[in-house]
């Protein structure tokens, strides 16, 4: 981390939110979305501007953290996508990506295929987001009670390790 207690990398991204969270806990909420400079790429990237004007105003490092009259923070839609190519265009970025096919795909596949989750007739992230956890909820309930069946355990005993696991 930088020695500047500002910089950028101490402002955190509250993805749900879509909120920046300062170092002094205030929120900086969208401001608005423009189009990305052709600098930064350009054509249809987006970038986002994000900032709280009146949780500056006040604030008594307002000299260390920004030089004009509040602190902005801008991102691009893209660079997650940018950032995620660049990893995954290493020798490790490569080794794990194979390794979804065993992992997550399985499980994707699975929702699909089986359950018929290809299409969710819903909108809204929370709304998505609660219907994926049910999903991945039961399905993981189908999966313990066919290890339980195919390996013969007692479904009591299974119970008390699950309680023993959840109270350490």
């Amino acid at each position: 981390m930088p020695d500047n207690p500002f910089a950028i990398d101490y402002f955190v991204f509250e993805e749900y939110k879509n909120v920046f969270i300062c170092p002094n806990n205030e929120e900086l909420t969208l401001d608005g979305a423009y189009p990305a400079p052709q600098k930064k790429g350009g054509g249809n990237k987006i970038k986002l501007v994000y900032s709280n004007y009146l949780a500056c105003k006040n604030y008594k490092y307002k000299v260390k953290c920004y030089t004009t009259n509040h602190r902005a923070i801008t991102r691009y839609v893209h660079e997650v996508t940018y950032k995620v190519e660049r990893l995954m265009s290493t020798k490790d970025g490569i080794k794990d990506y194979k390794l979804r096919s065993k992992t997550v795909e399985a499980h994707n596949g699975t929702f699909k295929r089986i359950y018929n989750y290809d299409y969710l007739p819903i909108v809204g992230l929370k709304r998505v987001q609660n219907q994926m956890f049910t999903i991945v909820a039961s399905y993981n309930l189908i999966r313990l009670f066919n290890l339980i069946k195919e390996n013969k355990m007692d479904l009591h005993s299974v119970i008390s390790a699950i309680k023993f696991i959840s109270l350490t």
